[in-house]
């Protein structure tokens, strides 16, 4: 603590520095009385004895000088001092200091931005110590997580959850949402407090309890409207009548957000009963605290001994473990807050990547500016060097003005930032892992001063080194005056003209990722989907529970009957049935949701203005059930692709299924390339009939495939069900607008069921026929909840959301960066011209033309262009191979793309020397040689 007791008397000095000023005057003026007072007391006259005692007690300023050394803080008073005259400099130059600012303003505010999504989206989750140490366990049987909970050794604390799809009613509408089922301890196990209410408690989970429920704060304000009196309030979950305890914070989505799109639902609480262990049901996951000093391979580890000990004891449900870890094993993955995928990293790494080119390129800007400057203060700095100051002390003094430059490019920088973090929150996908904590916050603020530090001395440092090293005398003696010769001249041009050379590089490999991404994107906007979108619109219906009592009570039985299969066998009772009670007859119970979706489907046709109608149970521009060619163990069966007459017994890849209605290729505009579509008796159970696209016939039945029979699974003898091929469709871009999403599809007549899509294709606008849909369903079940009402056209738009989102970035990466290559061309020709104007009136004194003239200056900037170019291009196909992942239907070293850039900037290059260059034609010889610097 000593220094501290030191450095406090010296703080304060240097703070009060005009007291300190006044204190050591007095100090002087008394010194001096008594001196004079004593050379007079010793005889001297008042005037010796005052000229005496100035020489016995020294200079004044020196003796301050000394005093300030000892007492103050000399460093920070220095610095303050350049800090002022800094200032003042700047203030004489607010042309320059304008630009220069600008400039640093530009680089610093994308970086800030870019930054903001880097650390909401990914360094928050990585640098949080106890986000680290939690893993998620999925795809496990309640027996199993009890049993990894009983002889793991690598967790500190457990939690069970159990995703859910659940109809959420109470608030504005009805709403299917992802909820959860939770252990008691599955809240405090995260770590986090409730934004309203209390957690699930132990008594919670115990028989007889009330039922309650913790609410997702997306639930809350979208369907609740952000109630403060929600705690307490009774929603209804799938019918029964549960009580709100509590709402999440923002972001907390555990066990309630599965895939992207997903609307997070409620949790509530489960005891989890132990179950019979010899079951494999994977219906569950847990979270899990790691202990200090555990690792995920630990872990791994342990699950696989657990495993071993399972298998040796029920060999009929647990199969060996490496076919199991081969489809559907215990799946671990680290951390529980939607921490991003590799992809997403990719793509945050590559945007940071790109953004930092374009602060380099502000600061290699800056610099240039900052080296021409200097040229117009070589007098004064060579004149402070020869009355004595170091060539240390000027530089610190340049270096205080290009710190002024970055703090204030670091400000404006800050408020730019807050523009393009909300630009990149509106172009984002809705799904972006933690997009709500894109913002500004401690983390940002220190990063952007740290660019702002980092840009002050990448800017200053070299043009200040550059600046001290030319020579005294010849400088003193005007030597350097107009001389195109002199050493430090070509010095200084060569500096420059390197500078240009690496911000041109740079320039050209921003612009062609940018490049790259823009055509890709074209691309994908202008790509054949291989379904008409216009005039369809689309939404998701789940028919509640309502539909099957109210049918069940119409097609009650008669008394005596026991089950509804025997009135079948009766033929007087059949006759009497229609063709819809037949079908109720045959289906029993779950024929209910059959007859609902006859019914709802004739009603729809029935509508003005409905051309077509159709149901599918996946998404539009989502893949089916993926069937693949992996057998899967356990309860799951034996599942993959078998052609009937194939010599192989199993076919390997990966194929689509999905189920729809016989209306569904005309609705969404699907061509019947062979065959036929499918048929009212093609929905009979089993089902034997299937329609397959262009790419699976390619792939597994070349020729026509009418007639050819395939399987997707195996029955308890070992056989195939087979499946007759009726029809042969075009291929459909079916899962997303993206690199190989035109997958080999099958198509299978549809299987009813209470989750439906429903396809409409009208007539004129398709949002006007919205609210005579929605009639029709509600007529059919009112607490039937719909969602996801949306055209076409919007679906697919939707899905090249996350390109778009790229691109848009990139492009806008690459257009900043050619816009700052063009300023520092255009600085550094113009700056050319002014330097050698004298040599210009010399070359048309001499008879030169003014063509001569133009193309001089033209073949100097073109030539650093082309270099920068050739250097650039070498590090563009170096680094756009990163791109790969991000572009369709483009390679990252695409020869259009890399000649269209080169050529571009050639003609900006150009275009920014011009401008110098036409005025250097308009030069006066007789001007030009009295024209001294």
């Amino acid at each position: 603590m000593g220094w501290l007791r030191q450095m406090a008397p010296r703080l304060r000095a240097a703070l009060g520095k005009r007291q300190r000023d006044r204190t050591l005057d007095e100090e002087l003026r008394t010194h001096l009385s008594l001196l004079v007072e004593q050379n007079i007391e010793c005889g001297m006259s008042p005037q010796a004895a005052r000229r005496a005692a100035k020489l016995s007690l020294g200079g004044a300023d020196q003796i301050k000088e000394s005093v300030h050394d000892h007492r103050g803080l000399p460093l920070l008073e220095t610095f303050v001092q350049d800090l002022r005259f800094a200032f003042r400099m700047l203030r004489k130059s607010p042309g320059f200091t304008a630009v220069a600012v600008l400039t640093l303003a530009l680089g610093i505010g994308a970086n800030t931005a870019i930054f903001s999504a880097v650390n909401g989206i990914w360094l928050e989750p990585l640098l949080n110590a106890h986000f680290s140490r939690f893993v998620t366990v999925n795809l496990l049987s309640i027996p199993e997580i009890q049993a990894i909970q009983k002889q793991s050794t690598a967790f500190e604390r457990t939690a069970i959850y159990q995703g859910s799809f659940d109809v959420i009613s109470g608030g504005a509408v009805a709403e299917q949402v992802t909820s959860s089922y939770v252990s008691d301890d599955f809240f405090p196990s995260m770590g986090t407090r409730p934004l309203l209410g209390r957690f699930v408690l132990p008594g919670d989970v115990q028989l007889g309890s009330s039922l309650v429920a913790v609410m997702s704060y997306g639930l809350w304000q979208d369907d609740f409207g952000g109630d403060p009196h929600i705690v307490g309030r009774t929603i209804s979950v799938n019918e029964k009548p549960y009580t709100v305890i509590g709402v999440m914070p923002k972001g907390f989505t555990l066990g309630t957000h599965w895939m992207e799109g997903d609307s997070p639902g409620v949790w509530m609480p489960s005891s989890f009963p132990l179950s019979d262990p010899s079951s494999t049901r994977r219906i569950s996951s847990f979270v899990a605290l790691l202990k200090k000093g555990a690792t995920i391979d630990e872990v791994k580890t342990q699950l696989d001994a657990i495993y071993t000990r399972l298998e040796t004891a029920y060999p009929k449900q647990y199969p060996k473990a490496a076919e199991l870890y081969g489809c559907y094993g215990w799946i671990v993955t680290a951390g529980i807050r939607g921490a991003p995928s590799p992809f997403v990293r990719l793509v945050l790494s590559i945007l940071f990547s790109a953004v930092g080119f374009v602060l380099l390129m502000a600061c290699i800007n800056v610099a240039s500016l900052l080296v021409a400057r200097s040229w117009g203060r070589q007098r004064e700095l060579t004149i402070r060097r020869a009355l004595g100051a170091t060539r240390f002390r000027i530089v610190r003094q340049l270096l205080s003005e290009s710190l002024l430059l970055a703090i204030a490019g670091g400000s404006l920088g800050l408020f730019f930032s807050i523009w393009g973090v909300r630009l990149i929150r509106l172009l984002a996908p809705p799904y972006t892992p933690r997009i709500e904590y894109i913002r500004l916050n401690t983390n940002v603020l220190c990063f952007t001063m740290a660019a702002s530090l980092l840009a002050a001395i990448l800017v200053g440092l070299a043009p200040a080194l550059h600046a001290t090293s030319r020579r005294v005398g010849a400088t003193l003696k005007g030597g350097l005056s107009g001389s195109f010769a002199a050493p430090a001249v070509r010095k200084s041009r060569w500096f420059r003209s390197a500078l240009v050379v690496l911000e041109v590089a740079l320039a050209v490999v921003v612009v062609t990722g940018g490049a790259l991404m823009a055509h890709s994107f074209y691309r994908l906007m202008h790509l054949d989907t291989g379904v008409r979108a216009d005039h369809v619109i689309t939404m998701s219906v789940n028919l509640s529970d309502s539909v099957c009592k109210d049918r069940s009570q119409q097609k009650k039985p008669e008394e005596g009957t026991k089950q509804p299969q025997a009135a079948v066998k009766d033929k007087q009772v059949s006759k009497q049935k229609s063709a819809k009670d037949a079908v109720w007859a045959n289906y029993g119970p779950s024929g209910c949701y059959t007859l609902a979706n006859e019914d709802l489907l004739d009603t729809l046709h029935s509508l003005p203005g409905v051309q077509q109608a159709a149901f599918t149970a996946a998404g539009i521009i989502e893949g089916g059930e993926i069937r693949t060619s992996i057998r899967y163990p356990g309860e799951l069966g034996g599942q993959g692709l078998w052609i009937e007459g194939n010599p192989e017994s199993e076919l390997s890849g990966q194929t689509y299924d999905r189920g729809v209605t016989s209306g569904y290729f005309a609705a969404l505009g699907i061509r019947l390339l062979k065959g036929r579509s499918f048929q009212q008796h093609d929905g009979s159970r089993p089902v034997s009939v299937a329609i397959v696209s262009e790419a699976f016939a390619r792939k597994y039945i070349p020729g026509d495939p009418i007639g050819k029979r395939f399987s997707v699974d195996t029955d308890e003898n070992g056989g195939h069900p087979w499946m007759t091929i009726v029809g042969e469709v075009n291929d459909v871009r079916d899962r997303a607008l993206g690199p190989d999403s035109s997958d080999p599809t099958y198509y299978t007549p549809y299987v009813s069921d209470d989750n439906l899509r429903i396809i409409v294709r009208t007539s004129a606008d398709p949002a006007t026929i919205i609210p005579a849909v929605l009639r029709v369903v509600r007529s059919l079940d009112q607490d039937a909840p719909v969602s996801h009402i949306e055209t076409l056209d919007q679906v697919l738009a939707r899905s090249a959301d996350e390109p778009r989102f790229q691109t848009a970035l990139l492009s806008s990466f690459g257009i900043l960066g050619l816009l700052l290559a063009v300023i520092g061309t255009y600085g550094v020709a113009s700056y050319s011209v002014v330097q050698r104007t004298h040599e210009i009136g010399i070359r048309m004194a001499m008879g030169a033309e003014q063509s001569d003239v133009l193309g001089l200056i033209l073949c100097e900037g073109l030539l650093l262009a082309l270099i920068g170019i050739g250097i650039g291009l070498a590090g563009a196909l170096a680094l756009t191979r990163f791109l790969s992942s991000l572009l369709f239907e483009i390679k990252p070293t695409d020869p259009a793309t890399f000649i269209s850039v080169a050529v571009l900037l050639v003609l900006v290059s150009l275009a920014a020397c011009s401008i110098p260059a036409r005025r250097a034609m308009k030069v006066d010889p007789m001007v030009a040689l009295r024209y001294d610097r």
